[in-house]
């Protein structure tokens, strides 16, 4: 059934299908390096509850990307793990999400809004040269050391910044 899904000890290693919406399955926790970098045709991801962690590079230019849920419980995402996602509109991230690596949402340029109440820090260029971001929504604690690391360069729409009480 999901043969196209290569899987190590509950972790998803790569894809090898060809289909532009893709449901990963229970039990999976966390989708590797690399796991569907460059694949370009995917428009949306399902992801599933149990997921903690999104490593690095995992969805690296999936330039169609315009959909991705966030399930409640997912702790770690890794560096560079949407750069280059062009389609991706909106990200809701669960709060228990902590912290966002470095370039996590780099050049994803369709990206308007993002609410992420639970990250406490975000690293270098973690949104950086995203045009169209025009709303963020952060959490009112967050560490705001590494702002001048080009967190939000190149971000030249914001519009709006809602902190949590």
């Amino acid at each position: 059934m999901h043969e196209d899904l290569i899987t190590e000890n509950g972790v998803l290693v790569s894809y090898t299908g060809g289909e532009h919406s893709v449901t990963v399955p229970e039990g999976i926790t966390a989708i590797g390096a690399g796991a569907f970098k460059g694949m370009a045709w995917i428009t949306d991801i399902t992801l599933p509850e149990g997921l903690t962690e999104i490593q690095e590079n995992a969805f690296k230019g999936c330039r169609k990307l315009e959909r991705i849920n966030f399930p409640d419980g997912l702790e770690t995402i890794g560096d560079l793990a949407f750069h280059r996602c062009h389609s991706l509109v909106s990200v809701l991230l669960p709060d228990s999400v902590k912290a966002l690596g470095k370039g996590t949402f780099l050049f994803c340029d369709s990206l308007q809004t993002i609410r992420a109440f639970g990250v406490k820090r975000l690293e270098m260029q973690t949104f950086a040269n995203n045009t169209g971001l025009c709303e963020i929504s952060l959490n009112s604690g967050i560490d705001c050391s590494n702002f001048m690391k080009d967190v939000f360069t190149g971000c030249l729409g914001i519009k709006k910044i809602n902190l949590s009480i």
